[in-house]
Formats: structure tokens, C-alpha cells, sequence
């Protein structure tokens, strides 16, 4: 969730490699997704997925908890939970 800036796309990588397999990776929200009202910023990166496979995208600003919800039971049905 939040917006993934270009300073900040390495820390999102270093975490995304120190979790182990299986990952799945749910982007929640407008700016995780795509950069929200931030896209056109040259600091902004436009989703997290620019920087680690996104598996999983929750859409809104905010998003609905219900979808959070329906998106983290999909991501154990993904794993095997």
C-alpha cells in the first residue's frame, strides 16, 4: 500500500528477496498500483510493479476493506494456507 518512490524501490526489492517462496504480492490502493495522483512526478515510481511481480492488485483510493480482505484470502488459496 502507498506510493513507491524511486528511493524507495530498492528497499521494496531488498524486502521482496528477503521473503521467502512462495511470495505473493498483493498492491493495494491507486498508489501502489499505478502512482495514484503522484504518476507524473519524477520521483514516483508508476506501481510496484516497475520494481517486483505484482500478483495480486486491489483498486480505489481508498480501497474497500472487504476487498482487502477477498484479495488476501485469493493470495493463501495461492499458497496453499
Amino acid at each position: 500500500a502507498g506510493t513507491v518512490t524511486r528511493a524507495l524501490g530498492p528497499a521494496v526489492v531488498r524486502a521482496y528477496d528477503g521473503v521467502p517462496e512462495p511470495r505473493i504480492v498483493v498492491a493495494f490502493g491507486a498508489c501502489a498500483i499505478s502512482g495514484g495522483p503522484y504518476w507524473d512526478s519524477y520521483s514516483v515510481l508508476p506501481g510496484a510493479a516497475e520494481v517486483v511481480p505484482v500478483d495480486i492488485v486491489v483498486p480505489g483510493c481508498p480501497p474497500a476493506p472487504q476487498d482487502l480482505a477477498r484479495a488476501l484470502e485469493r493470495a493463501a488459496g495461492m499458497v496453499g494456507a
